[in-house]
């Protein structure tokens, strides 16, 4: 494999669903009508302003006790996360962002006091961005196994108590603006709607079900 994959989406390879949305909210039976018909009424028009852009430089890495190595940088993820690469010996430096559209119109909800419309979209916007990664990580499992390769999970700064702050070290790795995201000095990325991280690669390694008894982070989107 080239030493970068950037694989093309576009918006409507993003397929979200209203009952996706709604779970994501923290609804798991019949959510409030005016939440449903709300979601109803944007879902559409927030769908229509995402720009998925997503993609990943492979480089060589090695894991230790709380550590991953990854093109020489040692990056202090501690062990849920430097466990769950162990056997890697590559590292996926990914980066994934749906633009800035849909976080504008979130923005111009809130300053028109619709709080409402402001939360669904953003909640539609952070499930969105996973949705982005989520596709470039099939693409790239699919295009590893030609090589008898395989793929772990992904994992971010800001969890499993990997510091947030470690996000400038990661995209000293990328290109300026890879992807479409940058990173401030505070480690936030722009756009807002971003995400980043590791995906470790190698001949024994395996996507497994997220350790969520393992890891204290209440917030987490993959917490059951």
């Amino acid at each position: 494999m080239n030493e970068f994959f950037t694989p093309e989406i576009s918006a409507s390879d993003i397929v979200l669903s209203k009952e996706e949305i709604l779970s994501a909210m923290g609804f798991r039976g019949n959510a409030p009508a005016p939440i449903v018909s709300t979601l109803e009424s944007i879902l559409p028009e927030a769908l229509s302003l995402l720009a998925p852009k997503a993609g990943c430089r492979i480089v060589p890495a090695e894991t230790g006790e709380g550590t991953v190595t990854v093109g020489g940088l040692v990056f202090e993820t501690r062990k849920i996360i430097s466990s769950a690469l162990k056997g890697s010996d590559r590292v996926a430096v990914f980066a994934a962002t749906i633009g800035p559209a849909l976080e504008a119109r979130a923005a111009a909800w809130s300053e028109e006091g619709q709080t409402l419309r402001m939360y669904i979209g953003d909640v539609i916007a952070s499930e969105a961005v996973e949705k982005t990664i989520g596709f470039m990580q099939a693409k790239l499992a699919e295009s590893l196994s030609a090589e008898g390769l395989s793929i772990t999970n992904r994992y971010s700064p800001g969890y499993c108590g990997w510091d947030v702050s470690s996000q400038n070290a990661l995209f000293s790795l990328l290109p300026d603006s890879f992807s479409g995201v940058t990173v401030t000095a505070s480690s936030m990325m722009r756009p807002v709607k971003s995400v980043s991280g590791f995906i470790g690669i190698g001949a024994g390694v395996a996507l497994r079900p997220y350790g969520c008894a393992l890891c204290d982070k209440a917030d987490c989107i993959r917490r059951s």
